[in-house]
């Protein structure tokens, strides 16, 4: 699944852009412009130096541990919105994806960085309360069991 929207050029009107965009991408979007190797073996940097730090060897480990369970990827999702570290188009395909499932499903999708303030990050469990994290803040944590568990985590 590929939903990505790539801004083309700040000079550009958001109307141009929208419109590059659709010429451009549907080029690109083939078969071949996707690799099917795993993202442990690969070489290709897939996080920033943001997210790793002086260690871009781990980006494979980072995803890779981002995706083996929903709370991984919630936590994950919801440090990104937090942190503002994605493009307003990122952010406005949110809210509308959200708004149309809204009102075509009759379903409330919670904004995942909203969602996590509840849960702690260590179980998952949604608690009345909840400390938060000494080191970004935003990490919520039960209990010492929980804090131990994911001590240095919620940063990266």
């Amino acid at each position: 699944l590929d939903n990505t929207y790539l801004h083309q050029t700040e000079k550009a009107t958001q109307k141009k852009n929208v419109k590059d965009f659709y010429t451009i991408i549907p080029k690109l979007r083939t078969g071949k412009a996707y690799i099917e190797e795993s993202p442990c073996k690969t070489k290709i940097e897939m996080v920033g130096k943001k997210e790793l730090g002086d260690n871009p060897e781990d980006s494979a480990e980072y995803l890779e541990t981002c995706c083996e369970t929903d709370l991984n990827m919630d936590k994950h999702l919801a440090n990104v919105f937090h942190n503002d570290d994605v493009n307003v188009g990122t952010i406005m395909y949110d809210r509308i994806m959200r708004e149309f499932i809204k009102e075509k499903f009759e379903v409330e999708v919670e904004d995942v960085a909203e969602e996590m303030v509840k849960k702690c990050w260590g179980c998952g469990e949604e608690k009345e309360k909840l400390s938060a994290c000494s080191g970004c803040q935003f990490a919520r944590y039960c209990g010492k069991d929980c804090i131990t568990k994911e001590w240095g985590r919620c940063t990266r």
